[in-house]
């Protein structure tokens, strides 16, 4: 994931988070636009009429994911602007140049097992990926440990040498 955020077009990146971070479906993510990542505070709203099981959902916004996206923020309109067709192309650029094998949504199955693992909840990953708690428990259950599904999160993006941390007081 950590390759593929890096080595993303600035107008790609934030797609390929949004897959691998917050577990949203491409169609979704291509329906998305910039109000729908930052209206709700840490949450991404997935209106019924942009998601494909046509309900509404919130989704938590981990801490990488939202270190990700800050660059984005104040910005409006769709998150992708160029066409359905234009994404394919460009998201197999980059998995061809990083040598990583196409799967339908695979970002996204990376997201539900990593959270799956990290809360062995069934129902909790289902409410945020859209799925039912059955088919998290038949397709995701025991595919990665704790420690792989905190390590696919544990993303946040590189800070510059010339960037000092500040301690909040």
């Amino acid at each position: 994931l950590r390759s593929m955020l890096e080595a993303a077009a600035p107008d790609l990146q934030p797609v390929i988070a949004l897959a691998g971070l917050a577990g949203l479906r491409e169609k979704e993510i291509l329906r998305l636009d910039w109000a729908d990542v930052f209206k709700v505070a840490g949450h991404i709203e997935v209106g019924a009429l942009k998601a494909k099981t046509r309900s509404h959902r919130l989704i938590e916004v981990a801490v990488s994911l939202s270190q990700w996206l800050e660059p984005y923020r104040g910005r409006t309109g769709a998150i992708w602007t160029k066409g359905y067709k234009k994404f394919h192309e460009e998201f197999a650029r980059l998995r061809d140049d990083l040598k990583i094998k196409h799967r339908r949504n695979g970002l996204r199955h990376s997201y539900i097992s990593s959270h799956y693992a990290m809360h062995a909840d069934e129902g909790l990953t289902a409410k945020l990926a859209g799925n039912s708690p059955q088919m998290v428990h038949k397709n995701y259950k025991g595919l990665l440990t704790r420690q792989q599904g905190e390590a696919w999160f544990a993303v946040s993006p590189a800070q510059p040498e010339n960037v000092i941390a500040l301690q909040s007081v």
